[in-house]
């Protein structure tokens, strides 16, 4: 039998990829720095939280994401 994935999974899924690309070559090397965007950008923040959680995991670094003063962010630890 196939497996179904969430709609939700699925759109974590292609949201990942578009921050992945804005991200661009950056992905792979240390040192990104923070990825801002304003929260009224955002259809869902807790699944741009996600997304970006999941691109890290992908590339196998560590980011700290977080809420506050109007945007959404994320910071690279892997240059700390």
């Amino acid at each position: 039998m196939a497996r179904i994935e969430p709609i939700e999974q699925r759109q974590i899924g292609a949201l990942a990829a578009q921050i992945a690309q804005q991200l661009g070559v950056s992905v792979d090397v240390p040192g990104f720095s923070t990825l801002t965007v304003p929260l009224a950008e955002l259809v869902n923040v807790d699944r741009w939280l996600k997304a970006v959680r999941l691109v890290a995991g992908r590339h196998g670094w560590k980011v700290r994401t977080a809420i506050g003063r109007g945007v959404a962010w994320a910071t690279d630890l892997r240059a700390q």
